[in-house]
């Protein structure tokens, strides 16, 4: 999406004592534009003063990208972020300069990832500056044939750690293609960057002939299992008509050899129905693959709607009535894959994104945030397997945000569409003391957003953090104000 202007002004709300006297006055903002913002470098800003520190408030101006560049973010972690951008330097090499991007947000720098012609990969410093589109006159036709843009990049999910970036990204000529976005087959390649040189450590193909179009981001799913150092890899086949190519990897994160294929568990094949994170549904067979095990089940009457952290989250359909009501009264459960523990988290149907996120934004959260579905408007954010929310309210006690994320003690809560008098307000709630500590307008519903101690990802946008709960700023605190849980 194109950058947009964040606005930020006075701090309304402070914390209570256990974060420490941190609050401060926030600035008033420029009415939103899109004018060039001061280019400030590291000596300028003020930087995170640990990785643990959760920002109370951000600067008004974006530090990424650097101009008006089409961007979509995909993983934030501490510093980097990765992600997409159309680079004008790259037009021509890439279909309208479009490939995943690393970005080092200390610079910040940006680096490209491109294929080489041979589906290898190489990395590049590129700049940010947006240029003159090339005209159709000016593209180098020759006796040959017509003008070729470039392979066209459909660019997946990635993850991050400390130490590397994980990127999906599918290759397509773009020869012969009429569509807008480009649909047709691709070659689906995971690709291992390093964030201290930059460089590229592996690289594997996982699918020959993976359907691409504009949902690639919502089929493809990637998970990093940091416990026992491998990637899961799921592309799905919803929404596409013709039977189609699928598959679920579970990779090596060290060198990104396969370990597990789940489509060796059955002799006859198979197609992924839905990625559910560290499991897939395959289609017609109502079996679950967990990809961490390699164990397969049949999934009964579960509705499964996600497998995070050794959990499995469902709801328990009853078939008895097709009515809307009776799917209302669906339980929403969560059972663990290696004791079987099972625990009722709500009496009603939940689901993982607000109905109006886009596609979620990978961070290293391990909260669960869920909202109720058929219209029930109640909001809760709880840990992993718990049965009692560390938040929880419905709409006539509080506004359902439009969408969530939590980092340290923090949740950050996106406006409701809906919401009356706090329209418009990042609401910062603290978890550990149930309480607002800051409010911040801005204009961010529908979108994804992500928080890391160097700063918020808004409107595929970096702001960066200019103040941190617990590192006093020299101002005093207000009381702060409780929220309905």
């Amino acid at each position: 999406m194109h950058r947009r202007t964040f606005l930020i002004s006075t701090a309304i709300i402070g914390i209570a004592g256990c974060l420490g006297a941190c609050s401060r006055n926030l600035k008033m903002g420029p009415t939103p534009s899109i004018a060039p913002a001061p280019t400030l470098g590291p000596e300028s800003r003020v930087l995170p003063p640990a990785d643990g520190a959760a920002p109370s408030s951000f600067s008004e101006f974006p530090l990424w990208p650097e101009g008006d560049i089409q961007t979509t973010v995909t993983a934030l972690h501490k510093q980097h972020l990765c992600g997409t951008a159309e680079i004008p330097e790259l037009d021509g090499r890439v279909s309208n300069g479009l490939c995943p991007v690393v970005v080092d947000l200390s610079g910040p720098s940006t680096w490209a990832i491109i294929p080489d012609g041979k589906e290898n990969w190489s990395i590049m410093p590129v700049k940010m500056s947006p240029g003159p589109s090339p005209s159709s006159s000016s593209s180098p036709a020759t006796a040959a044939g017509p003008y070729d843009p470039g392979p066209t990049i459909a660019v997946g999910p990635a993850v991050l750690d400390d130490s590397y970036a994980y990127i999906t990204a599918g290759i397509h000529s773009t020869k012969n293609l009429t569509s807008e976005p480009p649909k047709g087959s691709a070659s689906i390649h995971v690709i291992k960057v390093s964030l201290s040189d930059h460089a590229i450590v592996a690289s594997i193909c996982v699918a020959k002939n993976y359907v691409v179009d504009d949902k690639f981001l919502y089929r493809v799913t990637l998970t990093l299992d940091v416990e026992h150092g491998t990637l899961l890899i799921v592309g799905d086949t919803r929404g596409v008509s013709q039977k189609a190519d699928s598959f679920g990897f579970r990779i090596s994160a060290a060198d990104l050899s396969i370990q597990f294929d789940a489509s060796t568990v059955f002799a006859d094949g198979f197609q992924v129905e839905e990625s559910l994170g560290e499991a897939l549904l395959v289609k017609d067979k109502a079996v679950i693959v967990y990809l961490v095990t390699g164990v397969s089940e049949d999934r009964g009457q579960k509705v499964i709607k996600s497998v995070k952290d050794g959990w499995v989250y469902y709801k328990e359909s009853d078939n008895s009535s097709r009515e809307l009501e009776a799917y209302k009264r669906d339980a929403f459960r969560a059972q663990n894959i290696a004791t079987g523990e099972n625990i009722l988290l709500a009496d009603h149907p939940q689901q993982f994104h607000g109905l109006a996120t886009q596609i979620p934004i990978y961070t290293n959260q391990h909260e669960v945030i869920l909202y109720g579905e058929y219209g029930d408007s109640i909001f809760s954010v709880r840990q992993p397997g718990s049965a009692t929310p560390i938040l929880s309210w419905n709409s006539g006690e509080r506004a359902i945000p439009s969408t969530a994320c939590v980092f340290g003690d923090i949740a950050y809560l996106a406006p409701s569409k809906h919401a009356s008098n706090r329209d418009g307000a990042l609401q910062l709630v603290s978890l550990s003391a149930g309480q607002d500590v800051n409010e911040i307008p801005i204009s961010a519903w529908g979108d994804s957003i992500a928080v890391s101690s160097w700063g918020i990802v808004l409107h595929d946008v970096f702001y960066p953090a200019d103040a941190w709960f617990g590192y006093p700023s020299g101002t005093s605190e207000p009381t702060p104000t409780a929220v309905n849980s």
